[in-house]
């Protein structure tokens, strides 16, 4: 290969890289997402895997009564607050590398600044999580590079 061909395939690999890292990172952000509400909801982990602190005395009794009470704080009654939580982060914030998670309604995001005033941070990613977002964003990168050539 000839250093102008080899030249002309970089500078394609780095367009094209740059012109899909807002997709791939919206991906990732959305499995991020799936991941952590999976592990709260089924199982009521933190981000350290320790449980969340338990409901309060009262507010356990009642969603047991309600056959709410699946044995751990799982953040989860109506389920609206758990459903309302979304990447919120535009599609510019992605191709720069950043992507939020959070809710899309005041009345939702009011409650989850109560849980996590209440029960701590809720909404972080565990190492197990990170990792295999890591691996999954690295093979998105790998994929757009194989593709052009490398």
């Amino acid at each position: 290969m000839k250093s102008e061909e080899a030249i002309n395939m970089m500078n394609k690999v780095q367009t094209e890289t740059v012109n899909e890292f807002g997709q791939i990172m919206l991906q990732v952000a959305s499995t991020a997402n799936t991941l952590m509400k999976r592990r709260i909801v089924e199982k009521g982990l933190n981000a350290s895997n320790a449980k969340f602190p338990d409901y309060t005395t009262k507010y356990k009794k009642y969603k047991t009564d309600t056959g709410h009470y699946r044995g751990f704080v799982d953040f989860t009654f109506s389920g609206k607050m758990m459903s309302n939580i979304q990447v919120i982060s535009s599609e510019g914030e992605h191709k720069k590398g950043r992507a939020r998670i959070g809710t899309m309604s005041d009345s939702e995001n009011d409650k989850l600044s109560g849980n996590t005033d209440k029960k701590g941070t809720i909404l972080d990613l565990n190492e197990q999580e990170i990792t295999e977002l890591s691996k999954m964003m690295e093979e998105s990168l790998v994929e757009v590079w194989h593709k052009n050539g490398l």
